[in-house]
This record gives structure tokens, C-alpha cells and sequence, in this order.
């Protein structure tokens, strides 16, 4: 991928973006090397694979499709915000935003700008009125404000045992 970059970047001089699948063990990773091979964002993250098989014997796409819902959101965000976090790149977050309460998400865990697909297909024009009011007078400030105190369960510190636990009853496997 950052070979592709580097090709693309060496014959334009216009604003290169680049989007990344959700699917890599680290896409935080495919986001810095797409960074150091010359991309001026970086879009996270386009849709996961998937398969939904018809049950009711309607013909099925004669191919393996890519999957996007509101199910998806929070995967987005996650890569999202973990790249805001550790990565000097703007972000663009793309696949489940369809609300503007979903761009406001995106905007708080650190994408600068938001891709809409679906709510435009769904909605027609006017969606997108609605999507824009929706995060009228959100400002810089805003952008990766959900991030702050967030933590990994390794760093929550373990919980004391309850005072109870010495007199419960304590179960022994014999082996038998």
C-alpha cells in the first residue's frame, strides 16, 4: 500500500487521501504508513467484508459483498480515535455514519471530516441539509473531545476482593 502511495504522490499535486480498510490486524499502522509515504489524510475505514445468505431462496449475489450498518459504527470509531490518538495525520471517518448525531461521533473521536454515503441514498438530498444543521457550531475543539480519559482495560486497576469471599463455600475438582 505505501508503495501505491508513494507512486500517486510523485505524479499529483492535489490534496491526496487515502482509505483504509477495517479489516487489518492494525490499521493505526496502515494510517502512519500511508502517512510517511506522502498521503495528506487518511480515511478510516471503508466497509467490512460480509455475507448474508437469502433465506426465503432469492438469488444471491454471485460474489462475496462488503458490509456497512449501524453496527458498523463503532468499529469505525474505534480506529478512529485509537489513530487521533497516536498519529499526527487528519482523518476523515467513513462507514456508519448516518445521522448527525453518527457525524458528531466521528468529529469527537477525532476525524476532521466525515464521508456520508448511506444517508444519502437513503434520504435523497435533504439528508444532507439535515446532517449539516445537525453539527452547525461545532468547533475545532470538538474534534477528538470523547478521547480524553479514555483508558485500556489493562491500565483499570483491579477490583478488591469482596469481603465475603473468604467464607464462601470453594469448590475442588478430585480428578475424577
Amino acid at each position: 500500500m505505501a508503495d501505491a502511495v508513494r507512486v500517486v504522490r510523485a505524479v499529483v499535486d492535489v490534496p491526496l487521501f487515502v482509505k483504509l480498510p477495517g479489516q487489518a490486524s492494525d490499521v493505526v499502522a496502515l494510517a502512519r504508513a500511508a502517512r510517511s509515504a506522502g498521503a495528506d489524510a487518511v480515511g478510516l475505514v471503508g466497509r467490512y467484508p460480509g455475507f448474508l445468505p437469502d433465506l426465503d431462496g432469492g438469488a444471491v449475489l454471485g460474489s462475496w459483498g462488503a458490509w456497512s450498518s449501524p453496527g458498523c459504527l463503532p468499529m469505525s470509531l474505534y480506529w478512529v480515535g485509537k489513530a487521533f490518538q497516536r498519529l499526527d495525520v487528519p482523518l476523515i471517518g467513513t462507514n456508519g455514519a448516518r445521522t448527525a448525531k453518527d457525524v458528531l461521533r466521528f468529529l469527537a473521536a477525532g476525524a476532521r471530516a466525515v464521508e456520508v454515503v448511506t444517508a444519502l441514498w437513503l434520504g435523497g438530498p435533504v439528508a444532507l441539509r439535515e446532517l449539516v444543521d445537525g453539527v452547525a457550531g461545532v468547533d475545532e475543539g470538538f474534534v477528538g473531545s470523547a478521547l480524553a480519559g479514555t483508558r485500556e482495560y489493562a491500565d483499570v486497576p483491579p477490583l478488591p476482593a469482596p469481603a465475603w469471599l473468604p467464607y464462601t463455600a470453594r469448590w475442588t475438582s478430585s480428578g475424577r
